[in-house]
């Protein structure tokens, strides 16, 4: 859990108004990871798309070699 790793503890109690503040600190450092994922991910998927269409490309000129 999130929280847990941010808020400090002492004697099974949170101590303090920062653990508020590192939560959104930490929730925001996940958002930018998370976008920075999905666009390494983006990427990746056109990339292959490129590959494929390029293999696509190359059996239409094998098919139309070898009717």
């Amino acid at each position: 859990m999130i929280f847990e790793e941010v808020a400090p503890r002492k004697k099974g109690q949170t101590v303090g108004i920062d653990s508020v503040n590192g939560v959104a600190k930490v929730t925001l450092s996940y958002a930018s990871r998370r976008d920075e994922e999905d666009s390494q991910m983006k990427a990746l998927m056109d990339s292959q798309q490129d590959r494929l269409d390029s293999l696509e490309d190359l059996l239409d000129v094998m098919a139309v070699g070898n009717p």
